[in-house]
């Protein structure tokens, strides 16, 4: 039998609670989608955000506690991938042991998580590590889909939140072409394709020259200057 509750009763019926890896950004579980054109930083940005949460490192002026953390790399090549690694450890940043990243071996050549084979990777990786954020870059390299179709669009998020239950997605994808003399672009408005992800996220971040936007459920809009750094990270001015 469908049940029914009074507003007060709704909120005061005992249910899990928000908490937050990153207070006031990045809740659990929770969807954050991170966006910015082609070659902008937001894979360095993404690693950057998991490599803080994965050793407890505060974020935004905000503390954080230490959780495991698992990223998905389909976009970039595993040789270079793994290259950039090394150079940030000869540099000097310890890699995390809580940063967790898939066996190359193991990873489809072609991703899709609506496949039977996409679907068992990644609920097997994600069962090895048991992670508390996921990060997932790109979004258009781990399905087939019409970006631009919102039906097609939804069975994706429908798939993302099934695999990632309980958990915290950081989503990075890409934006539409942005024309300066368009002004300063919308977090809202600015991602590629169907508006259903954007629409479906707790927070969307744009990178955007060297501002880091922030449109959010849970604060208002904020806006924070950055650097990139020759190692690739981002300094927060």
């Amino acid at each position: 039998m469908v049940r029914v509750l009074s507003a007060s009763e709704y909120v005061d019926t005992p249910r899990p609670q928000l908490s937050w890896l990153i207070p006031s950004y990045v809740p659990v579980p929770g969807l954050v989608l991170l966006i910015g054109e082609p070659k902008a930083g937001k894979s360095f940005l993404g690693l950057q955000v998991a490599m803080h949460v994965s050793r407890g490192l505060p974020f935004l002026g905000q503390p954080v506690a230490a959780s495991p953390v698992l990223y998905f790399q389909f976009d970039t090549s595993e040789t270079v991938w793994r290259q950039r690694l090394d150079q940030l450890r000869a540099g000097g940043l310890v890699l995390p042991s809580q940063l967790f990243f898939p066996h190359p071996d193991d990873q489809p050549t072609r991703m899709n998580i609506l496949s039977t084979e996409g679907h068992r990777f990644i609920s097997e990786t994600v069962a090895a590590c048991n992670p508390k954020l996921v990060v997932v870059d790109v979004l258009r390299e781990c399905h087939n889909a019409d970006e631009q179709d919102s039906t097609a669009m939804k069975s994706i998020g429908d798939a993302l939140m099934t695999l990632f239950q309980g958990r915290t997605i950081l989503l990075i994808h890409h934006t539409h072409k942005l024309y300066e003399s368009y002004g300063t672009p919308s977090p809202a408005n600015a991602a590629r394709g169907s508006s259903y992800i954007t629409g479906k996220a707790d927070a969307i971040w744009l990178l955007h020259n060297n501002v880091l936007q922030i449109a959010s459920r849970f604060h208002r809009d904020e806006r924070h200057e950055v650097k990139r750094l020759p190692s690739g990270l981002w300094q927060f001015n």
